[in-house]
């Protein structure tokens, strides 16, 4: 695309994320994860309206990485959600199942 719109939509997370440094998002648009770059936690969000990221509201679910990874850097799920994936800087990745 040549051009873009700001959907003027937003998600306030600071109430539990203090250094978000990547995310991912569900394909059905309803899940949304977000990795504290300082805490090492993944923090678990619900969106009510799929893809409306103004309707997150955050599910108090977390999981702490830091005992595998001290310097996690991003992070992807396989297409069913059942498996999270971690990298860090180590060059290393680490498999969760949910």
């Amino acid at each position: 695309a040549t051009s873009y719109t700001y959907d003027t939509k937003l998600a306030d997370l600071s109430g539990e994320v203090g250094n978000a440094i990547g995310m991912y998002l569900h394909p059905d648009g309803i899940q949304l994860f977000v990795l504290d770059g300082t805490t090492d936690e993944v923090y678990q969000y619900t969106l009510g309206t799929a893809w409306d990221a103004s309707t997150a509201t955050y599910d108090t679910k977390l999981k702490n990485v830091s005992t595998e990874e001290a310097s996690p850097q991003g992070l992807s799920f396989n297409p069913d959600g059942t498996d999270m994936y971690v990298v860090g800087a180590g060059d290393t990745v680490f498999q969760y199942t949910l």
